[in-house]
């Protein structure tokens, strides 16, 4: 890696670089073809990364409290919780993505990722917040 080169053609050296892009669009079109090796250039090309997922990141007061595990910082807040109402729910939100579907009934992913990395928030408690309404086409979801 020796830099990148802007959309006005500037070019800026560096050893490393960074994309917000997704995998697919940062090997397969940011990146030149010769600078991937075939084998990984192969897995890029067939990795399946259909789907839709709207990312919103909330600074929280606190902590989220779980009635299923209350108290303080814990496994509860270093883990993915999934919102939904049932596993079937999950199930047939999943199985309507992986048709190419938008779900009529989307879930939502949640972090906390504050607790495992906290550098990505003040000093403190962790509160950081990341929520994933996963598949959620032009539905607003309240629930």
């Amino acid at each position: 890696m020796a830099g990148v080169v802007t959309s006005g053609g500037a070019v800026k050296r560096a050893g490393v670089a960074l994309s917000n892009a997704d995998p697919k669009r940062t090997f397969l079109d940011l990146d030149p073809a010769d600078a991937l090796e075939p084998e990984f250039r192969r897995h890029v090309e067939e990795w399946r990364v259909d789907g839709a997922v709207a990312k919103v990141n909330l600074a929280l007061a606190e902590l989220p409290e779980f009635r299923a595990l209350p108290g303080g910082l814990g496994p509860q807040h270093l883990a993915t919780t999934e919102i939904a109402p049932s596993i079937n729910y999950l199930e047939a939100a999943a199985a309507e993505a992986a048709d190419g579907r938008f779900s009529p009934e989307p879930f939502m992913e949640v972090f906390v990722q504050s607790a495992s990395d906290p550098t990505l928030a003040p000093p403190g408690p962790p509160r950081g917040l990341g929520v994933h309404p996963v598949r959620t086409g032009d539905r607003v979801v309240t629930r």
